[in-house]
């Protein structure tokens, strides 16, 4: 699989956490994620293993309220290990995120990493 697929399922499986619409998150978590994810942000780690996901996003919810997410941009690297992705999350409660995301995978199939930069339009 491409790192610009992986990524896709990413914010596909983003914006049905967000809305509401995913059924099956902890298959989808298995399958997406590598054993030793890492998701930093701002700076910040906020995840050092893949079993922490579900309740990042949890919280995540319980402070913004429900999101939707627009994918702006996504560029692969010619390697197929790092993807950059740009997105706005829009939330019931926190308003408006600009986001710039840098996945990673060593071996195409799970994502190891997310590192991303945030900040709020509204």
């Amino acid at each position: 699989m491409s790192v610009k697929e992986l990524a896709k399922k990413y914010n596909k499986f983003q914006n049905n956490f967000g809305s509401n619409n995913e059924s099956d998150c902890k298959s989808i978590i298995e399958d997406l994620f590598s054993h030793e994810f890492k998701k930093v942000a701002n700076g910040q780690i906020l995840i050092s293993r893949k079993d922490e996901i579900e309740n990042q996003l949890n919280g995540v919810k319980d402070f913004a309220g429900n999101w939707s997410i627009t994918e702006k941009l996504i560029i692969p690297s010619q390697d197929n290990k790092i993807c950059t992705i740009r997105y706005l999350l829009e939330s019931e409660k926190a308003g408006i995120f600009d986001i710039i995301a840098i996945l990673t995978s060593s071996n195409g199939s799970k994502i190891d990493s997310i590192d991303e930069i945030y900040y709020q339009l509204s």
